[in-house]
């Protein structure tokens, strides 16, 4: 007789090997996900199937599948300690469609300020692009200098009124940055250069916004979005939980996607 793939339904874990259910987030459920391939989740929110998968630069991750309409969706869940019960049901919306279409949103529909995630307009892709330098441009080595030295900071503010340049030297900034990382390319295929001697040059994503962009929402859609034009699959639980009944940004959505960006090996700078 075939083997019954394990399951979870009611935040509980069955036909795992064992004769009791385990709890989703207690310590036996992660001690399962440890040595565990595959299981499927089912609920009112919606339903997939969970695979674990390799990143190409080593680590595993978990990653949500669901077919739609002859179409198969994916949904990033993260590592085996980030499956929390709340972080498999926000997967669960997300692969289902449109939140407002979910039992559990109609359930609060009572409610309009609770439910807060909604569909977000589509984003325009030229919203991601990097600027390109201008030519004849007059140098201005001091600020890029400036702009360097932030590197090693936490958030650095290009301040000037309209039209005095700013998108200009950022512009300038990034196409050094280009230069520099091509540089590294080269000593990284020189065997005479020993790796540790050389600095780490930035993934730079590019988000331009306008003024309908202080809808949170929007926003951070777009956030996600101009990151993972350099990682694809960075921020994508923190995503599905953006898009969440009942969820909060500073408290839920914001600790996932920093976890998310700690974890990589090299740094990574946001231009809004």
């Amino acid at each position: 007789m075939a083997r019954a793939t394990p399951h979870v339904e009611h935040n509980l874990l069955s036909d795992h090997g064992a004769a009791q259910p385990i709890v989703v987030g207690s310590p036996g459920w992660f001690d399962w996900l440890d040595q565990a391939t595959l299981f499927a989740f089912h609920s009112d929110a919606g339903n997939f199937t969970a695979r674990r998968e390799g990143r190409a630069r080593g680590g595993e991750y978990w990653r949500a599948y669901r077919t739609v309409a002859g179409r198969q969706r994916r949904a990033y869940l993260g590592r085996s300690a980030d499956l929390t019960a709340e972080r498999l049901r926000a997967a669960a919306i997300q692969l289902a469609g449109d939140p407002a279409d979910t039992p559990a949103s109609r359930s609060t529909s009572a409610s309009p300020a609770a439910a807060r995630p909604r569909s977000a307009a589509p984003l325009l892709t030229t919203k991601l692009y990097l600027p390109r330098p201008r030519g004849a441009l007059v140098p201005r080595p001091r600020l890029l200098a400036r702009l360097n030295a932030g590197l090693g900071l936490p958030l650095t503010l290009v301040a000037a009124p309209a039209g005095f340049g700013k998108t200009t030297l950022l512009a300038d900034w990034l196409d050094h940055q280009r230069l520099e990382a091509r540089d590294l390319r080269l000593v990284e295929e020189s065997p005479s250069q020993a790796s540790s001697l050389k600095p780490l040059a930035p993934h730079i994503a590019w988000l331009s916004l306008d003024a309908a962009d202080n809808d949170p929402v929007r926003f951070w859609d777009g956030v996600f979005a101009a990151l993972q034009t350099i990682v694809p699959d960075v921020g994508g639980s923190a995503h599905a939980a953006l898009h969440s009944p009942r969820t909060t940004v500073t408290d839920q959505v914001l600790p996932l996607l920093i976890n998310d960006l700690a974890e990589l090996a090299e740094p990574v700078v946001l231009v809004l």
